[in-house]
């Protein structure tokens, strides 16, 4: 996926697996709707560019490990930031609302 810039819309997906996006050096954003419930240990783990992961999710997804040292802004719903902000593995994050 090394000329994979941007992902939108993953309404769909309830799960991201580990390592999913491991190395994928292009992508710069990354939108998952409303139904992500769990994200695997270093799914995010290379992507150095990065810039932004959009969950649409007022509950934030069990992170089981680490997004992969990634410098990400996360966008949620303005309602679910502070949720965000104190859930395990969210609270060391870049929390920021969805600009409507």
């Amino acid at each position: 996926c090394s000329g994979l810039k941007k992902i939108t819309p993953f309404n769909n997906v309830e799960s991201i697996g580990m390592i999913a996006f491991f190395n994928c050096s292009s992508l710069e954003e990354i939108t998952f709707g409303d139904k992500l419930t769990s994200i695997e240990d270093n799914a995010f783990n290379n992507c150095k560019t990065l810039k932004s992961i959009t969950i649409k999710s007022i509950t934030p997804p069990n992170i089981m490990g680490s997004l992969g040292k990634t410098k990400a802004t996360i966008y949620v719903p303005a309602d679910a930031v502070e949720a965000y902000k104190s859930a395990e593995g969210w609270n060391k994050m870049n929390i920021a609302p969805i600009a409507e």
